[in-house]
């Protein structure tokens, strides 16, 4: 919702018959979306913003860094700033044979594998923990989510 307009969050819902309006007036949501255009006013009228590594990232419409493009550089930012403790435990692990890697990174999350299958809920619960203490440390009201798919044989 974050980086959409109206009119393709419209598009998006209506198979389900709700109207971007409807979708609109739940408090939370409403509040999320007035943020939102509060921030890309600023975007504009600033021509830039500063994200969570203390970078300017400008706007430059002629190579199609929109206001809406540089909001959502500075929020997958935040994405990574909160996952970073995940990332650097990784990377002290990576000769570790009871430790894990990460085959797969998303924006917003990444996929896990521990060398041990025996260590797996461990390393799984040890992650959780890290990154909810990071956000809370950053005073970010979030906490990773796990997600355990079924073993493909």
């Amino acid at each position: 919702m974050f980086g959409n307009t109206k009119g393709n969050i419209t598009k998006i819902l209506k198979p389900y018959n709700i109207k971007s309006n409807q979708l609109l007036q739940v408090p939370y949501l409403q509040d999320l979306w007035n943020a939102r255009n509060h921030e890309l006013t600023k975007i504009e009228s600033q021509g830039f913003a500063i994200d969570c590594f203390n970078r300017k990232i400008f706007l430059d419409e002629t190579r199609g860094v929109t206001a809406r493009s540089v909001l959502a550089q500075t929020l997958q930012a935040w994405e990574i700033k909160l996952l970073w403790p995940v990332i650097e435990l990784a990377i002290q692990l990576r000769s570790s044979p009871r430790g894990f890697y990460i085959p797969i990174w998303q924006h917003d999350g990444f996929a896990l594998r521990a060398k041990r299958t025996q260590d797996t809920t461990k390393w799984l619960k040890t992650i959780q923990n890290l990154s909810n203490k990071h956000a809370k440390l950053e005073g970010i009201p979030t906490k990773l989510e796990v997600i355990t798919l079924p073993k493909v044989t």
